[in-house]
């Protein structure tokens, strides 16, 4: 346990420092001509990094593999979803301006971290998938609470569906 709780606080480090080097805006995307002369914009080596770094912890949020961190599904314990979804909730709402403004992250919020979410929050619902531990549940629970508080306006479509989606289970259980 401790070493996992060392591997986990060195990560989180890790991925708050790439985060801190990031900046919302013209820092973090630059222009690239295209060949008919159009301004494409694209990704600063550094906000490269951190984008594929959230969309690892989505990916390990939502039980699969984080393919640019090297790990196969296998590697998506409860454990590793429990921090992949406390690890992307914060680093979203730190960044939150940077979640907005830059469409690539936008991207990785809305179709990536809410798509994550979305999938546990109707896993819930379907009688033929095990039940979610106490653990994971508060935390996917923390995490659709940090993107509701931060993102609201941003993912207004996502925000409903994850509301809809909690009151149909909570219907269920007082069924």
């Amino acid at each position: 346990e401790g070493v996992s709780a060392t591997a986990a606080a060195t990560t989180r480090q890790a991925a708050f420092h790439v985060f801190s080097k990031v900046q919302p805006d013209p820092a973090s995307v630059t222009a690239t001509p295209t060949r008919e002369g159009a301004r494409v914009p694209t990704l600063t080596a550094v906000a490269e990094t951190a984008l594929v770094l959230f969309e690892d912890l989505c990916a390990l949020a939502g039980g699969k593999g984080a393919e640019w961190l090297g790990f196969d599904k296998g590697f998506a314990t409860e454990r590793v979803k429990i921090f992949a979804l406390d690890a992307a909730a914060e680093i979203a709402a730190d960044n939150a301006a940077l979640f907005v403004d830059v469409p690539a992250f936008h991207h990785a919020l809305r179709h990536k971290l809410c798509a994550a979410l979305v999938t546990h929050l109707q896993s819930w619902q379907r009688s033929d998938v095990e039940e979610v531990s106490a653990p994971e549940g508060r935390a996917v629970l923390r995490c659709v609470d940090a993107v509701i508080c931060a993102f609201h306006e941003a993912v207004p479509a996502e925000t409903e569906m994850f509301l809809t989606t909690l009151l149909a289970s909570l219907q269920t259980e007082m069924d």
